[in-house]
């Protein structure tokens, strides 16, 4: 019988060890949900990135992942979009992208274009500029799988949601859109309200702390 465990919370002594060994935990088949929690330390490089690729290449029984409080590199974003790319497993992630400038925001939407498992995606992105949201928008709109989008704190604004409204005009899937805390105006409000007119599918959107 599969035990299911939520959340596994590691310690900052077991996040610095995940990034020079194989950590068990991310590894093992009878887990199937994992909450690490952040030491606080940065990364350098791409080693951390490269561990949870590693581990959701392998892992075929893990669906839910929280990693936000984890500091990840630049250099990771890569190996986090190539474990979307391949990983069918997976159906929740909620993760924290230290760098969403045009080169990461490509990667990612390249990644959510096919992956085929996540149904619940959270991220918080920090310099989401207006062609970045572009090209994560032009992901939404062929996904196909995903059900929850929240980029909460990261910045949109009235340009950015711009795009995502283009998306949701064609999206089918999403049901809960959170956008708080993302400095929309008015402009941006009334951008969501003409998309709203055309998508049947959305059931709940936040705009909190706009």
């Amino acid at each position: 019988m599969q035990t299911s465990i939520t959340p596994v919370t590691c310690s900052s002594q077991a996040v610095r060890q995940a990034i020079s060994v194989r950590t068990p935990f991310l590894f093992a088949a009878h887990i199937t949900s994992i909450f690490i929690a952040g030491d606080g330390v940065p990364d350098s490089g791409d080693l951390r990135g490269r561990i949870i690729y590693e581990a959701l290449k392998e892992n075929n029984t893990l669906t839910s992942l929280d990693i936000a409080s984890v500091s990840l590199a630049a250099e990771g974003v890569k190996w986090i979009c190539m474990a979307l790319k391949e990983n069918s497993t997976l159906r929740s992630l909620t993760i924290n992208l230290p760098d969403f400038g045009v080169e990461n925001a490509r990667l990612v939407s390249d990644a959510l274009k096919v992956n085929s498992g996540l149904t619940s995606l959270s991220m918080n992105l920090p310099r989401f500029e207006s062609e970045s949201a572009k090209l994560f928008s032009d992901a939404v709109k062929v996904n196909t799988r995903l059900t929850f989008l929240a980029l909460s704190g990261c910045d949109i604004g009235d340009e950015g949601v711009k795009s995502i409204s283009e998306a949701l005009k064609v999206n089918h899937t999403l049901t809960h859109l959170k956008l708080d805390w993302n400095r929309i105006g008015d402009e941006g409000a009334k951008f969501v309200a003409e998309a709203l007119k055309v998508n049947r599918t959305l059931r709940m959107i936040d705009f909190f702390g706009m």
